[in-house]
Order: structure tokens, then sequence, then C-alpha cells
């Protein structure tokens, strides 16, 4: 049996090692959702995010599936979900402007992050087809961004990586938003806040 080192990311023990995310379930995460025909929602580089619907009652999610050996730092994985941990706490506090996180799952390959379900679509997509906005809407979708940052840095995080592509409309005719994406962020006051997104 050869030696294998795996670099441990910050929140997990070594128990854990080879898992990234401390407390996912290790179960199949399509035991409990399945995917919904034509749902994909978005890639990145190392993730696909698709619509999918739990079992148990038929309810709408979004699942971020991230690919463990297309990401470059693992830490990154498990610091987004440390943070979307941090951020929801109570759901009764958890402020409307950012994504809620509902549960994690880790196999092998992969993580795969059960979110609230954001079907309205990008902000960077509704501009492009609108080229117009509205005073009033363009005022009211500020208000809830600026809002959701100053919820964060009154949490000591800082978002790093704010752009229209990581703003998102609750629903399809909505101007509600939610912050998404908190791959960069950090801790406001520790290591790594200067450096290059």
């Amino acid at each position: 049996m050869s030696s294998l080192r795996i670099a441990v990311p910050d929140g997990c023990s070594v128990v854990d090692a080879g898992r990234v995310v401390a407390g996912a379930k290790r179960a199949d995460v399509w035991t409990a959702y399945e995917a919904v025909p034509h749902g994909l929602l978005g890639t990145g580089a190392s993730s696909v995010v698709r619509k999918v619907v739990r079992r148990s009652d038929r309810r709408l999610f979004a699942l971020k599936i991230i690919d463990k050996a297309g990401v470059g730092e693992l830490r990154q994985v498990a610091n987004e979900v440390r943070l979307l941990r941090k951020i929801a706490g109570d759901r009764k506090r958890a402020h409307p402007g950012l994504v809620h996180l509902y549960e994690v799952y880790e196999s092998e390959t992969q993580v795969a992050l059960v979110m609230e379900l954001c079907s309205g679509g990008e902000l960077f997509d509704r501009l492009r087809r609108l080229r117009v906005f509205r005073e009033a809407d363009a005022a009211s979708i500020m208000a809830q961004l600026l809002a959701a940052i100053q919820y964060l840095h009154g949490r000591g995080l800082v978002h790093r990586d704010i752009k229209p592509e990581n703003i998102v409309f609750s629903e399809p005719h909505s101007l509600a938003i939610r912050v998404i994406d908190l791959g960069l962020a950090k801790n406001l006051h520790g290591k790594g806040t200067r450096t290059p997104c």
C-alpha cells in the first residue's frame, strides 16, 4: 500500500483525510434528489449547477456539483461551505440578499451543495437582455446589494468577487436578488484579503 499525502483544508481533521467539507453527508446526493429535465442553470470552471427536486417533498432546489479533480484549491470549496454556513447561522436571521445553503453532500470525487433555487437568472443576462433599467429598479437592486455586502462585512467577511454574474434574481419577474458564489470570500481581518482574486 503506497503512502498518499493529502493536504487537509482548514476546518477538516485528519480523520476526514480525503474529505474536503467537515460535516458533509457522506451519502449519494442522488438518493435524496433527482435532476429536473433540462434543468441546467449554469457551469463554472470546475462546477455545474442544476435544478433538482427533493424526492421526499418534491421541493425545488439548486444543486452546485463541484468536481474535486477540477478544483485547483480544495480549500476554496471548504471555505465557501464554511462561509455559507456562517452567514446562514440561524435561518431566522439569515440575510434575504444572500443565497441560502441547505445541505452538503460529499463523495470521493465531488462536493454537492444543495442551495436555494434562484430561478430569475443572472443580473448580467437581464442587463444584456433589457439594455435599459428603470432608475427605480436599479436603485432597488443596488440597495439590496449594498445591504447584503453590509451584512457580510458586519460578520467580518468580504466577498471579493461581486460582479453581475454573481448576482441572481429569486424569480423571473422579480427584482429580489441573491448574492452567490462565496468561493473567493475571506475573513475581513484575516490573511489573503489583499491577494488578487
